[in-house]
C-alpha cells in the first residue's frame, strides 16, 4: 500500500489509536518534537535545521505503539522514534519528515525486583524516576548521562 494523502489524513486514523491526547500537529509541537540539542553545533544546526515531522503521535503503552509502527508501514510513512530529546548529536530528528513517535506517555515503572535490582520499564520512563525508585530500595543506577534527571531509558540505550 503507497503512501496516504498526509498528514490530515494520518492524524484522523492515529487519533484513531492513541486518542486525541496522542496526536501533535500544531506547529510548535511539529518543531519541538523534531529536534534535540543537536544545535549546539554549528555544524549540525546547518545540516539538520530544516528537518520537521509532519505528525507526532505519543503512544500510551505497547498496543498503542505497535498500532502506530503497523499504520506507518502499511502507509509507506517515515517514522522516527524519540525519547526525552536530551541528545544533542540529532538522533531523534526526523530527516524524511513523516511521523515523530514520542515515547514521553509510555512512562510507566513495571516492574521492579529490588532483592536484585532488576527493573523493567517502558521506555519513556525518565531516568530520573528510576534513580529514585531504585534508591527506596538500596540501589542506584550504574551509568546515567548529564542529562540524567530528564533522559528517557528508550532514547539513552537507543543513542
Amino acid at each position: 500500500m503507497g503512501k496516504t494523502t498526509g498528514p490530515s489524513e494520518w492524524a484522523e486514523a492515529l487519533r484513531g489509536l492513541v486518542g486525541e491526547k496522542g496526536v501533535f500537529s500544531e506547529a510548535k509541537s511539529l518543531e519541538v518534537f523534531s529536534k534535540d540539542a543537536y544545535y549546539y553545533s554549528p555544524l549540525l544546526r546547518q545540516l539538520l535545521g530544516d528537518k520537521q515531522a509532519e505528525l507526532v503521535v505519543a503512544p500510551q503503552g505497547l498496543e498503542e505503539l505497535r498500532g502506530v509502527v503497523s499504520y506507518a508501514a502499511q502507509h509507506g510513512i517515515p517514522l522516527t522514534l524519540r525519547g526525552a530529546g536530551t541528545g544533542n548529536y540529532g538522533q531523534c530528528v526526523p530527516l524524511q519528515g513523516g511521523l515523530v513517535v514520542s515515547t514521553h506517555r509510555m512512562n510507566r515503572i513495571l516492574e521492579f525486583d529490588p532483592t536484585r535490582g532488576i527493573m523493567r520499564v517502558e521506555a519513556g520512563t525518565r531516568l530520573g524516576q528510576i534513580e529514585r525508585r531504585a534508591r527506596e530500595q538500596g540501589w542506584e543506577l550504574r551509568c546515567y548521562p548529564s542529562t540524567w534527571a530528564t533522559a528517557a531509558v528508550g532514547g539513552f540505550v537507543g543513542g
